[in-house]
C-alpha cells in the first residue's frame, strides 16, 4: 500500500488545452491551501514537454489536529495520448500512522480529484452537432453530455428545433450551453464549407450526428472523414408519428470510427 494506487482521471484534454487544465486544477487547489477541514499543499510544478505537466501535492481531510496525523502524498501527470489528445493520471499514497485509514484517504483523494477533473470537461467540452428537424439530437447531446459549448450545424429551416429547445431546457431547470449556429445555406463553395467544420471538428471534442441530420449530417461525416476523427452517432427508432408526439426523448449514442464513416459515406455514394 506503501506504494500507493494508480488512477486514470475521467478525462479527455483536446490539444492546446492542457494548460488550461492544469491552471484550473491549480486554481481549485489554492482555493484550499488554507482549508480548516480539507487541504491541498502543492510541492512542485514541472513541465515535462510537449504540453506534459506534473503536480506533486499532499491531500489533507478531516480536522486541522488530524492533519499531520494522516494525509495523502500525490503525483498527477498530464500526459499524450494521441497527436491531438492528453490524458491525466494520478498516483496517490497514504501517510498515516493508523494503516486502516490510509486506503480510505487514498479513495478520499482520488474521489476528490475526479469531481475536479469532471467539472472542468463540463465546463471545457465543446460539441459540434449536425441537426435536422427531430430536436431529439441536439436535446440528447445537452442533456447526456453537458457541454459549455454546443456549434450547431443546419440548415435555416431548423432554427426553430433550437429555439424550441433551448426552451424545453429552460422548462425543465437546466443549464442551457452556449449554443453556436452554422447555417449551411449554399454549396456552391463546398471546399470552403467542409474547411470551415474541419475547423469546429479539431476544436471540438465530439462530433455528433443522427439518421435525422440531413445534409448537415453528410457534411460533417465527410469533414470527420477528412481529419480522421470519431463521431457519436445518434439513433431514434421511434416512427415519425411517435417523434411527433413526444419530440423530446434521448436517443441512443453509439461512437463511429474513421474507418465506418468512410464506409457510410460510400454507401451513400452508391444509393
Amino acid at each position: 500500500m506503501e506504494e500507493g494506487i494508480t488512477e486514470r482521471l475521467p478525462v479527455r484534454i483536446p490539444l492546446g488545452k492542457s494548460r488550461d487544465f492544469v491552471d484550473f486544477i491549480l486554481g481549485r487547489f489554492r482555493e484550499l491551501s488554507f482549508g480548516l477541514t480539507q487541504k491541498v499543499e502543492v510541492m512542485s510544478i514541472e513541465e515535462l514537454g510537449d504540453r506534459e505537466y506534473r503536480i506533486s501535492f499532499k491531500y489533507y481531510r478531516g480536522s486541522d489536529i488530524s492533519y499531520q496525523a494522516c494525509f495523502t502524498e500525490n503525483t498527477l501527470e498530464v500526459y499524450k495520448v494521441s497527436e491531438d489528445t492528453y490524458g491525466v493520471k494520478v498516483t496517490s499514497r497514504p501517510v498515516t500512522q493508523h494503516s486502516k485509514l490510509g486506503l480510505y484517504y487514498v479513495h478520499e483523494t482520488l474521489s476528490f480529484l475526479r469531481k475536479i477533473a469532471l467539472e472542468w470537461s463540463s465546463r471545457a467540452l465543446r460539441i459540434v452537432v449536425a441537426l435536422g428537424e427531430n430536436p431529439s439530437t441536439l436535446y440528447t447531446v445537452i442533456k447526456h453530455l453537458d457541454p459549455y459549448e454546443v456549434i450547431v450545424v443546419t440548415e435555416a429551416r431548423n432554427l426553430k428545433t433550437v429555439e424550441y429547445v433551448k426552451k424545453a431546457l429552460m422548462e425543465e431547470k437546466r443549464r442551457t450551453p452556449a449554443i453556436k449556429t452554422y447555417l449551411i445555406s449554399s454549396l456552391k463553395d463546398i471546399e470552403k464549407v467542409l474547411s470551415e467544420l474541419s475547423y469546429y471538428i479539431r476544436e471540438s471534442q465530439y462530433t455528433v450526428i443522427s439518421y435525422d441530420s440531413g445534409l448537415a449530417g453528410v457534411l460533417l461525416s465527410i469533414a470527420s472523414s477528412a481529419v480522421r476523427k470519431k463521431i457519436l452517432l445518434l439513433t431514434d427508432k421511434r416512427s415519425l408519428r411517435e417523434k411527433i408526439a413526444y419530440p423530446l426523448k434521448e436517443a441512443e449514442i453509439s461512437e463511429i470510427s474513421p474507418l465506418e464513416i468512410d464506409k457510410m459515406l460510400e454507401k451513400i455514394k452508391t444509393e
